[in-house]
C-alpha cells in the first residue's frame, strides 16, 4: 500500500542468487516494468504517431490498421492518429505515444535515437538489439519504454527493415506481449523483458 514494503523468505539451503521481479509480475515503478501489453492500460491517453518523411499515406494506412485491430480486441473507442510533425511538446509530456516506422521516416523516433534514449540502435535497413544486428528485410522489432518526457507515461515502438515487414508484424494485434518482441515475417521469433541489471544479487 505504501511506497516501500519489506518481505522475508526462508530457504532450506544457502541461496546462490536472487533475482527480483524476473518476470515483471510485480508492478514496480521501474523502466524494467515497461511492457507492450501496457498499451491497453490507459486507452484514452494513446496517441498513434506515423512517420511523414516519405510515403505518408502508406504509413498512415499501416498505423490505422493496427489501431483498429487493437481497438477490436479491447474497446470501440478509436484513439487519435496524428503525424509526427504535428505532435506538440504538450503531447509528448501528457500522452502515451505509439510510434510507427524507422528513424528515416519518423522524426520522433529519430529524435529519441539521436538522444540515446532507446534500447535499440537503428540504421538504414537494419537495427541492432542486445548486441546482435538484424539486417534482413523480414526483420522487425517492437518494444515499450517509459516516456522520456514524462516517465509516468509510455512509448511503444513498432519498427521494421521494410514497410512490408511492418505490415506483417502489425496486421493482427498480439495480446500480452512483454517488454520487447522480435519478428521474422508474421512470426514472433523471440520475446522478453527488459534487462534486470541492478535487480540481481549474487551471494559470495
Amino acid at each position: 500500500k505504501g511506497a516501500e514494503a519489506q518481505f522475508s523468505f526462508k530457504s532450506a539451503e544457502r541461496p546462490l542468487r536472487i533475482t527480483f521481479n524476473a518476470g515483471s509480475e510485480i508492478p514496480v515503478a521501474s523502466a524494467l516494468g515497461a511492457q507492450l501489453a501496457n498499451l491497453q492500460d490507459d486507452w484514452e491517453k494513446l496517441l498513434y504517431v506515423p512517420g511523414t518523411s516519405h510515403q505518408v499515406e502508406a504509413n498512415r494506412s499501416l498505423i490505422t490498421l493496427f489501431r483498429d485491430q487493437a481497438a477490436d480486441n479491447f474497446t470501440e473507442v478509436l484513439p487519435e492518429i496524428r503525424p509526427d510533425a504535428e505532435v506538440s511538446e504538450q503531447d509528448l509530456k501528457t500522452r502515451d505515444l505509439v510510434l510507427f516506422g524507422g528513424i528515416e521516416e519518423n522524426s520522433l523516433l529519430a529524435r529519441l535515437a539521436e538522444e540515446g534514449k532507446l534500447p535499440v540502435e537503428f540504421g538504414k535497413g537494419y537495427f541492432r538489439f542486445q548486441g546482435r544486428s538484424y539486417g534482413k528485410p523480414e526483420d522487425g522489432i517492437a518494444f515499450a519504454i517509459p516516456n522520456p518526457w514524462n516517465p509516468r507515461r509510455m512509448i511503444y515502438v513498432y519498427s521494421a527493415n521494410t514497410r512490408l515487414q511492418l505490415w506483417q508484424m502489425t496486421k493482427a494485434y498480439q495480446r500480452g506481449l512483454p517488454g520487447w518482441a522480435l519478428w521474422k515475417g508474421s512470426e514472433i521469433t523471440s520475446r522478453g523483458y527488459h534487462g534486470s541489471a541492478g535487480l540481481t544479487v549474487t551471494f559470495p
